[in-house]
């Protein structure tokens, strides 16, 4: 999501971009898409990544590069934490239970720590939401035939994502028959079919800033819900995308 990013539409010649417009953008995600989700028992909400712009108030990623941001680190992570807050409360008008993975990413690594742990006390006394420990950048959650594994997808190649799954959860594997990792990270939406695994990168709806304008990188805003069948396979998904982005030539010669 990475809430507290700045972005100027004339420099990236793509969407302008601040807290107030992720809000906004993230708000009519969720309610379009648990809208139009079919009737389930188990909601499953899961942020791959870099829900934060900066790590801190230094404004800069966990490994100390700078960023554009939008406003203070305090009310970066207040926003964040109310734009959670009403996604688990609108799937929980939807599903009986809700389960949340919030995964560490390469921009906010320690302040996904501290968004986990507001979640996690935030619904301690409601039976229905089980935020899951962010201590480490791997999660696993196993549902019927499924193996579903969650990170960041920054430091590992898919190759070697399905390794580690496979080695980490071979009692696991071993019982499911579908598996498939969620990841971040690169922004657009990409599905590699590996060896008993699918890996599947997922699309934000954050345009770039103007560090990725000026290297070219871009890609179209869209959030996705999957909804999975317990014996295997899936049953459907669901997409919501942002407007294209149209931008005009700086002149026009008739």
């Amino acid at each position: 999501a990475h809430v507290g990013m700045k972005a100027w539409d004339q420099d990236t010649r793509n969407m302008s971009f601040d807290t107030n417009i992720a809000g906004i953008n993230l708000r009519a995600a969720i309610d379009d898409l648990v809208d139009r989700s079919p009737p389930a028992e188990t909601g499953l909400l899961v942020d791959v990544g870099d829900f934060h712009h900066a790590d801190s108030s230094h404004n800069t990623t966990y490994s100390g590069t700078p960023l554009d941001v939008d406003t203070r680190q305090g009310k970066t992570f207040k926003s964040a934490a109310m734009i959670m807050t009403y996604a688990i409360n609108r799937m929980l008008e939807k599903f009986k239970n809700v389960i949340v993975v919030v995964a560490r990413g390469n921009h906010n690594t320690d302040m996904a720590q501290c968004q986990q742990k507001l979640l996690y006390f935030y619904y301690e006394k409601e039976q229905r939401v089980n935020v899951l420990p962010t201590e480490g950048f791997f999660h696993y959650i196993e549902w019927g035939k499924w193996l579903i594994g969650v990170n960041h997808g920054d430091k590992i190649k898919p190759q070697k994502l399905v390794n580690v799954m496979a080695r980490d959860m071979a009692a696991a594997w071993g019982r499911t028959t579908h598996r498939m990792w969620c990841l971040g990270h690169f922004h657009h939406q990409n599905t590699l079919e590996l060896d008993g695994c699918i890996v599947q990168k997922f699309a934000a709806l954050t345009p770039p800033d103007s560090w990725h304008a000026s290297q070219g990188y871009a890609s179209g805003g869209a959030m996705e819900m999957i909804v999975f069948k317990k014996g295997g396979g899936t049953h459907s998904r669901l997409i919501h995308e942002l407007p294209a982005n149209v931008q005009e030539p700086d002149l026009r010669i008739a």
